[in-house]
């Protein structure tokens, strides 16, 4: 076997086998069984995880004898599943969602009103979604944290997501 197929195949497992347990993580949260509230769900999920620190500890002393392109292959690959995968672990994004939503859907002032002022706010699968219902939304009580130019770019994403352009 020639040396450059050896370094590939080094590192190459690592990230082929976190590449798997990633994908793994990204199904577990697109079919929803996070909402199935069973027992093994969070075991398996923090195995997983382990099982991915690991790997990450090992595969980062192959990295200088590895070559750059392998490298490059494999943040393709990761990019692509964190892409597919979504933001399952951050609520922060349903809360950007939720806010441009209710300036282009509401007119709602994200600076002195909050989410709950909505009316039949928790009834909206935008504002009260799934997700944010996993840790009980805390958001809908808080207004806007930012600027003024990042209530504007929520809401124009918003409502060019849903083809009113804003």
């Amino acid at each position: 076997m020639s040396k450059r197929l050896e370094k590939f195949r080094n590192l190459g497992l690592f990230g082929c086998v976190s590449a798997l347990l990633y994908i793994v993580i990204a199904a577990l949260f697109w079919t929803d069984a996070v909402f199935l509230h069973s027992r093994w769900l969070p075991r398996f999920t923090y195995l997983t995880i382990g099982l991915l620190t690991i790997l990450y500890f090992f595969g980062i002393r192959l990295v200088r004898k590895t070559t750059v392109r392998t490298i490059f292959i494999f943040a393709i690959i990761f990019a692509a599943i964190g892409f597919v995968g979504g933001p399952f672990d951050s609520t922060d994004v349903f809360f950007y969602m939720a806010q441009g939503w209710a300036q282009s859907h509401y007119n709602g002032n994200p600076y002195s009103h909050v989410l709950r002022d909505i009316p039949n706010g928790l009834q909206d699968p935008m504002i009260a979604s799934r997700w944010m219902a996993l840790n009980r939304n805390p958001w809908l009580d808080e207004p806007l944290p930012y600027g003024f130019t990042f209530a504007l770019i929520t809401a124009l994403w918003r409502g060019s997501a849903r083809g009113t352009g804003g």
